[in-house]
């Protein structure tokens, strides 16, 4: 008995609906990749509204460090 390859994903995932958190979730929801690999996920956003992405503020900073001491 062989064990699967561990595998990190780290990225965001809906909400919001935009490209890279789309894309994420079909990553993660493939069955052929969960079929091949033991998938890890951290989930790097924090951000429910497509306006508030990439505004500097104290929840951004704040969850950037909890997302490097998770990692």
């Amino acid at each position: 008995m062989s064990k699967k390859p561990k595998i990190l994903f780290i990225g965001p995932t809906p909400p919001p609906y935009s490209g890279p958190e789309l894309s994420m979730q079909q990553f993660l929801e493939s069955e052929t990749l969960n079929t091949a690999f033991d998938i890890k996920f951290l989930k790097t956003n924090f951000r429910t509204d497509n306006t508030k992405k990439g505004k500097l503020d104290l929840s951004m900073l704040t969850n950037f460090f909890i997302y490097f001491l998770n990692y």
